[in-house]
This record gives C-alpha cells, structure tokens and sequence, in this order.
C-alpha cells in the first residue's frame, strides 16, 4: 500500500484519494453555504419550538406561564382591558392547570417577564447562532455548532 505525506506529520493511504480541491472553488463553496443554510434553519426551527414548546415565565413559584406567541397576544389583549377598565381581574390556568387570578400588576409582570424571554431567544440566543454560523468557514466549523436553546427558562 502506497502512503501520502498531507503534512504535518499525517499520512493517507493513496487508493482512499478521490480528489485534491482547493477551498476556494466553487464546489466547496456550495458545500459550506449549503451547511450555513441548513445550520440557520435548525436555530431558526429551534428557536421557534423552544418558544412554542418549553419556554416558560415562574410567575409566583408554582405555576408557569408558557411563553408562546399565542398567550403574549391573549395576555395582551387583557392588558387593553384593563387600561379600559373592563377588567379587574382575569384569570388565566397556568400550564400546571391551576387557575390563577392576575389584577394588573400581575398581569403586566408575566407580559414583561414573557417579553424577557422571547427577546432573550430572538436577540441573543439566535443571533449569537446566527453570528457563527456566518463567521464558520468550513462544513465540520458549521457542523460543530451546536444549538440548545436549553430546557427552561426562569426569570
């Protein structure tokens, strides 16, 4: 068997060469974009489910209030009610199915604490993603960054 110095001490076996390439053509190119594309849409799909999924604000130390887009507008909209003086109260079942009563102030800490979290996944988490994805430059660089937006978190 026939050995090829690659330099710096490593040798291949020369019948596993299928080609030479250099990074800069074309082809390796495709391939690092093309992981980029993939690695972007996997911290993107993440970031999406962590907020639909996981992501929960602790509003009084035994109950939780998922943070999804869908309770941030409900939330919201009792928010508008309140300034209105149609409410002076609601109540909302957290995700451990308990019926909690939120009076305004209440209701406002979970929509700042909600807030908190979605901007924390949104304007650190997936742009600091998204940062070295953009900065990688090669396809193991790409397929090396892990993305775990965690389990939970708790403000």
């Amino acid at each position: 068997m026939k050995f090829i110095n690659i330099g710096f001490g490593n040798i291949v076996a020369a019948n596993r060469i299928v080609s030479i390439v250099s990074p800069e053509s074309a082809p390796i190119k495709r391939l690092v974009q093309e992981a980029k594309e993939n690695k972007l849409n996997e911290a993107l799909n993440g970031a999406k489910s962590f907020i639909e999924n996981v992501a929960c604000f602790q509003y009084d130390g035994n109950n939780s209030i998922e943070a999804t887009d869908g309770n941030i507008g409900k939330l919201t909209a009792y928010a508008l009610g309140f300034q209105t003086g149609t409410f002076d109260s609601v109540e909302w079942t957290s995700k451990e199915d308990n019926v909690i009563t939120l009076n305004q102030e209440g209701l406002m800490a979970v929509l700042l604490g909600l807030g908190q979290i979605q901007s924390n996944v949104w304007n650190v988490q997936y742009v600091s993603y998204k940062n070295q994805i953009e900065q990688a430059q090669t396809v193991e660089a790409v397929n090396e960054i892990e993305v775990n937006y965690g389990n939970n978190i708790n403000l």
